[in-house]
C-alpha cells in the first residue's frame, strides 16, 4: 500500500484503472485493522491500493467531505465510497 499526496490523488483518480484508495489516520484503530485486508485484496487481484493520511492531507479530506475514517474509495467501472470496515468478500465483489 502506497501513501500518496493530494497531487498524486488528483493524477491517480483521473485514470480509468481499477484501484483502492483508503483515507485513514495513524490514530485510527479500525484503519489499522482494515489495511491488511485491503493489502491482501490488492495483492491477490493485482490492483493498486493507496492510502491518504487525513491529518497530513486535511484540505483534500475536507474537499471530498471525508468525515470519518476509514473511508475507502473503490474505483471500478464506477466509484464506490465505503464508510468503516467491511468484509473482504464485499470489497472483492465491488472490484469484480
Amino acid at each position: 500500500m502506497q501513501s500518496i499526496s493530494t497531487q498524486q490523488f488528483r493524477e491517480i483518480s483521473q485514470d480509468n484503472q481499477k484501484k483502492i484508495i483508503i483515507f485513514s489516520a495513524s490514530w485510527c484503530s479500525p484503519c489499522r485493522m482494515f489495511k491488511p485486508v485491503l493489502d491482501k485484496i490488492s495483492t491477490d487481484l493485482d490492483i493498486p491500493c493507496y492510502t491518504i493520511n487525513i491529518d497530513e492531507e486535511d484540505s483534500l479530506a475536507q474537499e471530498l467531505n471525508i468525515r470519518s475514517v476509514p473511508t475507502t474509495m473503490i474505483y471500478n467501472s464506477e466509484t464506490t465510497t465505503i464508510l468503516g470496515v467491511k468484509p473482504e468478500a464485499e470489497i472483492r465483489t465491488l472490484l469484480a
